[in-house]
């Protein structure tokens, strides 16, 4: 999952008039016809917008098929509640647009992040990012790499397998696992600099490098697991 709307996506939601799509969606429920719609680009607004037009799109079918009164009134009506709920999902896909601008003037992450051929017990992320403290200064640069070291003991909560699986299934297995762990963890380590330097922190204070902490309550990261401020010993390890 990226961390920012791509190109084609903010083309597509640049190009919509929400007033206009209101009307386009009346005129759909009134006609039963919602071709006009596939003129606005909604399919590459993202998978928000996306998931919203299947919705119109599916309660519409259903509208244009109902036989009864009552079925068609309540279909519609399903299918007017849709369309609304797809007018939102652009404004807030083009509100999100314009708090991206505003952020990546002051500082930008870099989220593509390749996971290693070979994972270990040991999992390591790094961020690279860049900040700057007004838009007429220079960019500078920065990185911080988060350190998890998985628990692979078996979880008997879970259920047995019937056999033994092989050695190759085993060590499938241990990758995929692994993976997951790893992905969880670059959710958690390009969102924690996000969040902090949304908050004003100065990115020549964060770490190089930092090891989560697992929950108290489990063996596993949480939410809060890759928030390197909160540990007081961050500032002997800060970039420069």
């Amino acid at each position: 999952m990226s961390l920012y709307l791509n190109e084609h996506e903010r083309s597509a939601l640049a190009s919509i008039d929400r007033d206009g799509l209101r009307k386009l969606i009346d005129e759909a429920v009134c006609s039963c016809r919602s071709s006009a719609l596939h003129e606005l680009r909604l399919a590459s607004c993202g998978a928000h917008v996306t998931g919203r037009l299947r919705r119109f799109e599916r309660d519409l079918d259903s509208y244009i098929k109902a036989k009864s009164a009552q079925k068609r009134s309540d279909t519609r009506q399903r299918a007017n509640d849709a369309g609304a709920d797809l007018v939102r999902a652009v404004g807030e896909m083009q509100a999100r647009m314009v708090e991206e601008d505003k952020e990546l003037e002051r500082f930008r992450i870099d989220d593509l992040i390749t996971p290693p051929s070979l994972l270990r017990e040991r999992i390591e992320v790094r961020v690279s990012f860049q900040w700057r403290d007004a838009a007429a200064d220079g960019w500078r640069l920065g990185s911080i790499t988060f350190s998890q070291q998985v628990d692979l003991s078996p979880d008997y909560t879970r259920p047995q397998p019937k056999r033994k699986p092989s050695a190759r299934e085993q060590a499938e297995a241990q990758q995929d696992e692994l993976y997951r762990h790893w992905e969880h963890l670059r959710m958690l380590a390009i969102h924690s600099v996000r969040e902090y330097l949304q908050k004003g922190g100065n990115g020549a204070a964060i770490p190089r490098l930092f090891e989560t902490r697992a929950s108290a309550h489990s063996r596993y990261l949480n939410n809060f697991s890759c928030d390197f401020w909160r540990d007081e010993a961050t500032s002997p390890s800060a970039t420069g």
